[in-house]
């Protein structure tokens, strides 16, 4: 039977037995649907599952999660949302993935809010499950999914909270610090010229070659205007370059509010938000946090071939 759009369901379970068991049989059942079975879990629970399923789980396609979990959160939900994306363009399926006990909660609470709003309408079944010992983000699990699948089978979920509400209460934190910028300048919109000429010199010398240097370029220049035009008028660019790469950070004095932060294309409706979709198209990594002084977007571009 298709599906008419995404069913987004919470797993929370307290061992490995539990979460076998729970989803076991939704995951047969999609098997002898024909449709295409994809399963983000740990080694043991995989074994598990394949002595459960049987026949059927030699139709299971399983992944390891831990591929998908190096690196910043913010790129991780970058990889996880178009690999489901990918899924969803061949048709009915079904996705488990499995959270880490050491999952943190502002992570877990924007990737349900990005799959929610990324993949709304694909004839998909994504079953996010998540140890009941990670407290914090079990309980942004249960308030971000419309269902919540347990023992009983699919339950409506009566906890479920608006995201705007839960990404406020789960903001992404700071990534590492790093060593102090080789060169920092203060922007307004009259400055935007300079920041992209300063950009490209510290992109060349961080060893990119000239495509990639007009798309670090591009990439700063969209987020340098976002601070301008969205924020007080004003912003500050701090830039590094050596061996590891071209590195900037661009930072305005507002808050960006609860936000999908640039992980889900912008609706054409949409005022704001197309300048971090599209800087995320262009960087090997883009992280954006906030704090007490405002928005900082870091931003990473690796040079070809590195």
């Amino acid at each position: 039977m298709t599906r008419a759009g995404l069913q987004h369901a919470a797993v929370l379970y307290d061992t490995r037995d539990d979460l076998v068991a729970t989803i076991a049989r939704p995951l047969a059942t999609a098997v002898d649907a024909g449709e295409a079975v994809t399963v983000f879990v740990d080694g043991d629970v995989e074994q598990a599952l394949r002595a459960r399923l049987g026949t059927a789980g030699t139709a299971v396609h399983f992944e390891d999660p831990a591929a998908d979990m190096g690196g910043p959160a913010q790129d991780m939900i970058e990889r996880r949302r178009r690999k489901v994306e990918d899924l969803a363009a061949a048709g009915q399926a079904t996705v488990v993935g499995q959270y880490p006990v050491w999952a943190a909660a502002p992570d877990m609470a924007l990737w349900c809010s990005v799959a929610d709003a990324a993949l709304a309408g694909a004839p998909l079944t994504v079953l996010c499950a998540c140890p009941t010992s990670a407290t914090d983000s079990a309980e942004v699990a249960r308030a971000l999914h419309a269902s919540v699948l347990g023992p009983h089978g699919m339950q409506p979920n009566p906890d479920r909270r608006d995201r705007r509400d839960v990404l406020a209460a789960h903001p992404p934190g700071p990534p590492p610090p790093l060593d102090p910028p080789a060169a920092e300048l203060s922007f307004t919109g009259a400055d935007l010229r300079a920041v992209r000429r300063h950009v490209a010199e510290h992109a060349s010398a961080a060893g990119l070659g000239s495509a990639q240097v007009q798309d670090a370029v591009f990439a700063v220049n969209e987020l340098a205007t976002n601070s301008v035009e969205h924020g007080p008028g004003h912003g500050l660019l701090r830039l590094w370059s050596g061996g590891s790469g071209f590195v900037c950070e661009v930072v305005g004095p507002a808050p960006i509010g609860p936000s999908l932060l640039g992980l889900v294309p912008p609706t054409n409706d949409q005022p704001r938000g197309r300048g971090l979709w599209m800087a995320r198209r262009l960087c090997d990594h883009l992280h954006v946090w906030t704090d007490s002084y405002g928005t900082w977007a870091r931003l990473r571009i690796d040079p070809a071939g590195a």
